[in-house]
């Protein structure tokens, strides 16, 4: 059977821009609204809360999908108990209902309530595709050992 990499060196460094652009996107704007620092300070919580929700829940609702894949419904043990699956999901509605209701109630202009939520759903899609660009890579380090140099010199593209 042939198998090939998943994700291209070109596609790796996509997915680490665009977390890093998005991220940054939001920290500056909060570093240079001219808001009380609890404000600030609450914003940066919940976009933080909400990426690393995001990742977990990614990575929980994988493990579900192989898990089923690999063993079916009455399996063995799975890697995701029925309430680690429920705290990640209940973590990520509500990290996401935390800022759209802070966003909802803010008195701003509406140009600047969708930087906000444009910012933070880009960085939330960012931060799964992050997770799973990251995990494809280690799982294909399984099947695509480094090139060693001496390796090298019998490759046609080397």
């Amino acid at each position: 059977m042939h198998r090939r990499k998943r994700n291209t060196f070109a596609f790796t460094a996509l997915a680490w821009l665009s977390f890093v652009l998005a991220l940054s996107f939001v920290m500056v704007a909060l570093f240079n609204a001219s808001w009380e620092l609890v404000e600030k300070g609450y914003y940066a919580a919940c976009t933080l809360w909400v990426i690393s929700a995001a990742i977990v829940l990614q990575k929980v609702v994988r493990d579900n999908e192989e898990d089923k894949e690999l063993y079916g419904e009455a399996g063995p043990r799975k890697r995701n108990t029925f309430a680690f699956t429920a705290l990640a999901w209940g973590s990520f509605l509500l990290a996401l209902g935390f800022i759209l209701v802070a966003l909802w109630n803010a008195d701003w202009p509406l140009v600047e309530k969708g930087y906000y939520a444009g910012c933070t759903l880009w960085a939330i899609s960012a931060s799964i595709v992050l997770q799973k660009v990251v995990r494809d890579n280690e799982e294909d380090k399984a099947f695509f050992p480094p090139v060693h140099a001496e390796d090298k010199k019998h490759d046609l593209l080397g």
